[in-house]
C-alpha cells in the first residue's frame, strides 16, 4: 500500500564514501524506491569516490562544512530541511 503523498527521507551523513553506512542506505533506496519513496543524502564533507553514482534515484547535497563546528554549514542544513517536511532517520556517521 502506497502512502497518499510520497514519503521523503533525508539521510544526514559526514561523507558518502564507500562503507557500511552507505551500503545500508543504498539497500533502503533499492528496496523502497519501487514504492514511491524519495531519498536525499546530505553530506557534511565531499565524497572521495563515486559511490553514489551507483543509483539515480537519490539527490545528493554536499555542504562542504569546515572542520570542527561550522555555523554556516549548520544554517545551510537547517534551510535544506525546512524547505520540505521529511522523515529524517538517525544514521550513524563518523
Amino acid at each position: 500500500m502506497r502512502p497518499a503523498a510520497p514519503l521523503k527521507i533525508t539521510h544526514v551523513v559526514y561523507s558518502f564514501d564507500y562503507g557500511g553506512l552507505e551500503r545500508r542506505i543504498l539497500r533502503l533506496v533499492s528496496g523502497l524506491s519501487p514504492y514511491g519513496v524519495k531519498f536525499r543524502v546530505v553530506s557534511l564533507r565531499p565524497s572521495k569516490g563515486a559511490f553514489l553514482d551507483q543509483v539515480t534515484d537519490v539527490e545528493h547535497i554536499v555542504l562542504n562544512a569546515r572542520p570542527g563546528i561550522d555555523p554556516a554549514a549548520i544554517a545551510r542544513l537547517a534551510r535544506i530541511l525546512a524547505d520540505t517536511h521529511e522523515c529524517i532517520p538517525t544514521t550513524g556517521s563518523r
